[in-house]
């Protein structure tokens, strides 16, 4: 696997690794809860594909790569259509985006 798929996914669970630091209904938010581009330096907490999409522009990886790591989480969440549905759904909570980080970041097969 790659290992720029596996950095991005790594990067991005840190960006959320606390339930205040992770969002529903928009990729990013400041401190104050004001939606915000998850490329801003006031972004603050992200939903999972934002933290994606900040991950991979923090890092220079190239959005392929940002695009197999939302493949490989998608597979873990179910094999959806999509990250943001699942993320924004009233059920999903933090532990569950964790597990399917952790889920993914296994699937990479690197730091073994």
């Amino acid at each position: 696997m790659n290992t720029s798929i596996h950095k991005i996914l790594v990067a991005a669970k840190a960006l959320i690794d606390t339930p205040e630091k992770w969002t529903k209904g928009t990729l990013a938010r400041d401190k104050n809860g004001t939606l915000v581009q998850a490329y801003s330096d006031e972004a603050y907490s992200f939903c999972t594909l934002g933290a994606l999409h900040r991950a991979s522009y923090t890092l220079g990886e190239r959005s392929w790569h940002k695009h197999d790591a939302r493949k490989l989480l998608l597979k873990c969440t179910g094999d959806r259509r999509d990250l943001a549905p699942w993320n924004d759904d009233k059920t999903t909570q933090h532990k569950d985006v964790m597990a399917a980080f952790n889920c993914a970041i296994a699937m990479t097969g690197e730091g073994k």
